[in-house]
């Protein structure tokens, strides 16, 4: 009796069909890294007690709170995800990428 291997599950990226949904979570996860390496090495160069006070009063407050200048750190990095996409959001449809839904030009135009 030969015994049955079953086929390792899948994970969830691995389960993703759509290649458009594919390239959008490759490109977001690069972004990620990036910031997340981006903040890191700031941390380790500024790493002080007011600093430590100040993020820790960050994490606390709810993004519609932060100052103006909080924001703004926050800003340029939601700037860099549609930056990412290369203008391909679609203004008429409100999809990530445009599906040529007739209204612009195919690439959010």
């Amino acid at each position: 009796m030969t015994p049955t291997t079953e086929a390792p599950q899948k994970s969830r990226t691995e389960q993703i069909i759509d290649e458009t949904e594919r390239e959008i979570i490759e490109k977001l996860a690069a972004l990620e890294h990036k910031q997340w390496g981006h903040w890191t090495e700031h941390i380790l160069s500024n790493l002080t007690p007011e600093n430590i006070r100040k993020w820790k009063r960050q994490i606390k407050t709810p993004y519609s709170k932060l100052s103006e200048k909080e924001k703004d750190s926050d800003r340029e990095w939601a700037i860099k995800v549609l930056k990412t996409f290369d203008n391909k959001l679609c203004r008429f449809n409100k999809r990530f990428i445009c599906d040529n839904c007739g209204r612009c030009d195919g690439y959010g135009q």
